[in-house]
């Protein structure tokens, strides 16, 4: 049968419904999602407050991590948020409250339905990224502080998480005060991730520490205060676990020797043209890291903190996103979300959080060993920044978007039934 990874960006409704229903065509049943959601209602354009929610669905389990930056005068609000019921939510960027919530209604013929148990307050783009086909997918969390292990029933070939530093999850509306936040990822016995840390409550620039981090080795790091982490090593039947205090949820999923998969670390460009990334194969879908940071594994204590992440796959148009948020100036708290555009296929759209380092890239074209695309805009201050992805490989597939794919030599051939 094969298998297939592709995503979908839509706006939130904020009427009707309540049920709204996201597909592509000729995907068939799901087994498992990923939702991506921030303040952008608009493409290509910065949203007042910073926020992301990551969410996920194996059909069963459903679970997201937010976080949370007002942008406002005075005293900051900065808010995080683990979820036990739900794989979307979103919330007031003064008060942390929920005002906006989604279920997870059913798999339906080409995507998922999903249905508003309370409207969210704006067209919010949410991208869901579908895998589907012949894989196993596990949807779970890790809490607290955790050691052992946590069976799966498959060893997983990628995993996707978010986590945050409170080692809890919920079901109400309230938030946790301080901003704490972290984006991981699992494939090819590599694991890496993003995290960052907001200070709630302090007038700035006095007082308002922000943290960020793109960190080798870690499936999980917020940086709060040193104990929110999280170390995985795949087994025969899930994952062993070396954990710190935090509330981390996850996707894992086995593609059953159906293709290659790795986390690759590569250099931002320093000028604007033509950029490849090697990979060592022809890739299929791409979950990418863009940081201004000139190491990994370097914690940046400044007056902000921001994060970039682009997702690319074979059949569909690259999404983006990024977020920052900027304490520097004087009682002032700068919050901005921003969603790449779709119509110019932006798979990069990076702002760090003063913007003195940007990124702009378009026309990714996946080749036999790399992939490259075209940077429109790439003001690296001098010198190259960090970057990190997983990669899955291509793979021949036998279901509704049969075709005869690309082969490397060493890749593996799934023959359908």
């Amino acid at each position: 049968m094969g298998f297939g990874i592709q995503q979908k960006r839509v706006a939130c409704i904020t009427s009707g419904g309540p049920t709204q229903d996201i597909t592509i065509t000729d995907i068939g049943i799901p087994k498992g999602a990923v939702f991506i959601l921030d303040r952008c209602t608009n493409q290509g354009v910065d949203a007042a407050h910073h926020m992301v929610c990551i969410g996920f669905t194996d059909g069963s389990n459903h679970k997201c991590i937010l976080y949370s930056a007002e942008e406002s005068t005075g005293v900051s609000n900065t808010w995080s948020k683990a979820m036990s019921n739900v794989p979307i939510v979103t919330v007031a960027a003064a008060t942390g409250t929920t005002d906006g919530q989604a279920s997870f209604v059913q798999w339906i013929t080409d995507g998922v339905q999903i249905t508003w148990d309370d409207l969210p307050p704006a067209a919010y783009f949410l991208t869901v990224i579908f895998f589907y086909g012949d894989i196993l997918v596990e949807v779970g969390e890790i809490l607290g502080t955790e050691g052992g292990s946590i069976s799966l029933g498959f060893k997983p070939d990628i995993m996707i998480g978010a986590g945050q530093s409170v080692a809890s999850f919920g079901t109400g509306t309230a938030s946790t005060a301080n901003g704490a936040f972290s984006i991981g990822m699992l494939a090819g016995g590599k694991q890496c991730c993003l995290g960052w840390y907001s200070t709630d409550g302090v007038v700035p620039p006095t007082g308002s520490p922000e943290y960020s981090i793109i960190e080798q080795d870690f499936f999980m790091d917020d940086i709060f205060s040193g104990t929110g982490y999280a170390v995985l090593t795949p087994t025969a039947d899930g994952i062993s676990i070396n954990a710190g205090s935090l509330a981390c949820a996850f996707i894992a999923i086995s593609l059953k020797g159906q293709a290659r998969t790795d986390i690759i670390y590569f250099d931002s460009p320093t000028s604007t043209g033509s950029h490849t990334v090697p990979v060592g194969f022809k890739p299929y879908f791409v979950f990418e890291f863009q940081t201004a940071f000139a190491d990994y594994n370097s914690i940046n204590n400044s007056d902000g903190s921001d994060w970039g992440l682009g997702i690319i796959s074979i059949d569909t148009e690259a999404h983006c996103y990024m977020g920052r948020t900027n304490m520097a100036g004087a009682g002032t708290i700068t919050a901005k979300s921003r969603c790449g555009s779709e119509t110019a296929d932006h798979s990069c759209q990076y702002r760090n959080f003063d913007s003195s380092i940007t990124f702009t890239a378009s026309a990714v074209t996946f080749n036999s060993t790399d992939y490259t695309r075209s940077f429109s805009v790439a003001t690296a201050g001098g010198s190259p920044r960090k970057f990190a992805a997983l990669v899955v490989s291509e793979r021949i597939f036998t279901g509704p978007n049969s075709r005869v794919e690309d082969l490397v030599i060493g890749d593996p051939i799934a023959i359908g039934v």
